[in-house]
């Protein structure tokens, strides 16, 4: 798959430059580089010199769920009581095939019309039965991705979880609805 240029949709590289450029600083930092697999990896740093107490961990976002890839970061910060996690993630639509590999891709849609982000703490309760929802929180967004390789970018949020909730759930995840109520995990551990 070449993002830098689709000849369907018309987009050249041109046109998408600026998108990789913030998703490359995103995605390395500021900081010296680092090795691919490194960048791939939970990175977890010191947020404030002098011991605060308070610290920030850095979350690599660089996978994907059925017709969406995710790229970008997510920071959580320690606020004593609470966590703060700050998203920055862009989105590429990847409607492609029925199939892939034999498989049915998850969520096969022509267009994503993304309407809200939320981030959740579960717990699961008993085998075989609905995960127990700790703590939700959501925002809107608007993102309308119609074109195969289309990119749009998650507006910069900012949400809030009780550390009681992190520390009871078993997942804390991201993920992102559409108007036609499918869902996509972001596939990111965030406990």
């Amino acid at each position: 798959m070449n993002w830098l240029r689709s000849e369907r949709n018309g987009i050249g590289s041109a046109h998408l430059l600026p998108y990789f450029v913030i998703l490359g600083i995103l995605a390395t930092g500021i900081a010296a580089p680092e090795s691919a697999r490194a960048q791939k990896e939970t990175r977890a740093r010191s947020s404030a010199p002098g011991g605060s107490g308070s610290g920030v961990r850095v979350y690599d976002v660089d996978h994907d769920y059925g017709t969406l890839a995710f790229k970008g970061r997510i920071e959580r910060t320690d606020l004593g009581d609470r966590y703060k996690y700050l998203i920055q993630i862009a989105v590429v639509f990847l409607p492609g095939e029925l199939t892939h590999d034999g498989y049915t891709v998850t969520n096969r849609t022509k267009v994503a019309d993304l309407k809200f982000c939320d981030l959740v703490a579960t717990r699961k309760v008993e085998e075989n039965k609905p995960y127990a929802l700790l703590h939700r929180e959501y925002h809107p967004i608007a993102i309308r991705l119609t074109e195969p390789e289309e990119v749009g970018t998650l507006p910069d949020l900012e949400f809030l979880m009780p550390k009681s909730a992190v520390e009871a759930a078993d997942h804390v995840g991201l993920g992102v609805t559409g108007s036609n109520n499918l869902y996509w995990p972001i596939p990111v551990e965030l406990k």
